[in-house]
């Protein structure tokens, strides 16, 4: 049932499959390499730091991106006709839908999809000051596992567009990337379209400089997981023993970011004791980075059909639009 707000927003909620912390860190401080999954850096204070540090000027995306959507408006706006429905799973801090938003003709609403459910909502709540006679929508949900849009919601317009702006889809390993994009299609539904972003290939030390960025928004963004990881798993990382460090991966065309071990040290998390070396990685994320024509070839397996692609004027970045076959 949806809750109206003074604002004017809608609030609903799709059953969200939590994740257990404590179960992931065990697991993934037991792996050789060991991990933390990318998911648990998005607490409320992670999600301002991540879109914190996708403003940074190493970050390259944004406004690649922006470019993108700038000079190819008009374009964008034809391809996708008037009165579409933007559905974006992912949704944050809803920074980037805006660029979208603004060069389409009638759009028949907005509904944001995110798991940080007060953050959405505290986001699309400024979205509705900058775009008043849209409809918006917020969804609590984890886009892995979706469920149909409400009535009310799916109402707004039959013409939809699943949004998945950034790199994102970058973050998956191409196996996960596919059943993502199924996953998509099947949101947009028949004669449905999705336009989601990709990193292109290009000089490994662009990838690199990507996540780390000078400011270090990068670091703090990691320290917080720690912090996290301590408040909510019971785990005792000692934050002053572990850095922060990003590569480049030639092998599989990805960055990598890390939480790095400065000393021999243990850790305990719940009942279990793991030992970590001096210079020892805790993988935290990855970034691959496809042609153009690998991730046509992914989303025609996801059961896609590109029917769009447009270019930054450097060819760091790439925005593709798929229809649903």
């Amino acid at each position: 049932m949806a809750t109206p707000r003074a604002s004017g927003v809608d609030q609903y909620e799709m059953p969200v499959e939590a994740g257990d912390f404590r179960a992931d860190l065990t697991e993934g401080l037991g792996a050789d390499p060991k991990t933390i999954p990318f998911k648990y850096l998005f607490d409320r204070r992670g999600s301002e730091l991540f879109d914190l540090q996708a403003q940074q000027p190493e970050n390259y995306i944004g406004e690649s991106e922006n470019e993108i959507y700038s000079y190819f408006g008009p374009d964008i706006a034809k391809s996708l006709g008037p009165g579409v429905l933007v559905i974006e799973p992912g949704s944050g801090s809803c920074l980037k839908v805006g660029s979208l938003l603004d060069v389409l003709e009638k759009p028949a609403g907005y509904v944001a999809l995110d798991v940080s459910k007060e953050f959405m909502i505290r986001s699309v709540e400024i979205l509705a000051e900058r775009y008043p006679s849209l409809p918006l929508v917020c969804i609590a949900a984890d886009y892995f596992h979706l469920e149909p849009l409400p009535g009310p919601v799916a109402a707004l317009g039959e013409k939809r567009l699943v949004f998945f702006p950034g790199s994102t889809i970058g973050r998956y390993d191409r196996g996960v990337a596919v059943e993502l994009l199924r996953s998509f299609r099947e949101l947009a539904g028949e004669g449905g379209k999705i336009m989601i972003g990709a990193d292109l290939r290009k000089s490994p030390e662009i990838a690199r400089d990507a996540h780390h960025d000078k400011a270090q928004v990068a670091d703090r963004l990691h320290l917080n997981l720690l912090q996290r990881a301590n408040r909510e798993t019971g785990a005792d990382f000692s934050l002053l023993k572990f850095r922060y460090d990003a590569a480049y991966n030639d092998d599989e065309n990805r960055a990598e970011t890390y939480i790095v071990s400065m000393a021999s040290q243990k850790v305990t998390v719940g009942e279990r004791t793991f030992a970590i070396a001096n210079g020892e990685r805790i993988r935290t994320s990855v970034a691959y980075q496809y042609t153009a024509e690998q991730f046509q070839e992914m989303a025609e397996d996801a059961g896609c059909r590109p029917v769009g692609l447009w270019l930054d004027s450097r060819q760091y970045f790439s925005v593709h639009l798929l229809e649903v076959l």
